[in-house]
């Protein structure tokens, strides 16, 4: 009788072979027994299926046997992909990346970013667009023109309208005071000699004067 690891190829000899790749063979075994599935693996000399670690897939090795069921050996998850239960899955799913190898699973990208070309990383969402999070691309603002304009930096979740007394410039790709109006520090009011007329500032009339910046 031949030991674990080993089988006898036929009844009416005394020769015991080295149990095959994916393959696994028990004491007084005659027929090598196939591994099982794609969540298992035995090398050559096996006695029992050996369970794909965490991160790993099972692959058919030398033999180039696709038969899920003869597994021979397991592999660490590449960048890219995540594995689970032997198997490799590609991640590239709406807002999908794997960004290091063994994952058990995929990555979303966060608000603000997209995976990039090949899902093996994110990519800040360029100005004037954003992203909630969990999606392959980022979404421009103000797709309608709206009368209200909106605008983001780059990586933004959201988009928002320029400050009060702002409008954009898509020149510089910023909010910058509008004419009339001055820069005081992060916001912009009317100089010297000129008072808030609703939305502009206009020299003081006749008879009245201003001798400081301010609205």
């Amino acid at each position: 009788a031949c030991p674990e690891g080993k089988y006898q190829s036929h009844p009416n000899t005394t020769v015991c072979n080295d149990c095959p790749p994916g393959h696994f063979c028990q004491e007084r075994t005659i027929n090598p027994y196939e591994c099982g599935s794609k969540a298992l693996f035995c090398p050559a000399k096996s006695s029992k299926p050996t369970p794909a670690d965490d991160g790993y897939y099972t692959i058919n090795g030398i033999s180039q046997d696709e038969n899920e069921a003869r597994r021979e050996a397991q592999l660490k998850c590449e960048i890219g992909y995540a594995c689970v239960a032997g198997s490799r899955i590609p991640c590239n799913g709406d807002g999908e990346y794997s960004d290091q190898r063994g994952l058990t699973a995929c990555k979303t990208a966060p608000a603000g970013h997209k995976p990039n070309a090949h899902h093996t990383g994110v990519e800040e969402c360029p100005p004037e667009t954003f992203s909630l999070g969990s999606s392959n691309i980022c979404t421009k603002c103000n797709p309608n023109k709206q009368s209200i304009q909106t605008h983001s930096n780059a990586g933004a979740s959201y988009c928002a309208p320029c400050d009060k007394f702002k409008e954009y410039n898509e020149t510089t790709s910023k909010c910058e005071c509008k004419a009339t109006f001055i820069v005081d520090g992060d916001s912009c009011t009317c100089p010297t000699g000129q008072t808030l007329d609703f939305d502009k500032c206009t020299p003081c009339e006749d008879g009245w004067y201003k001798d400081h910046n301010g609205t």
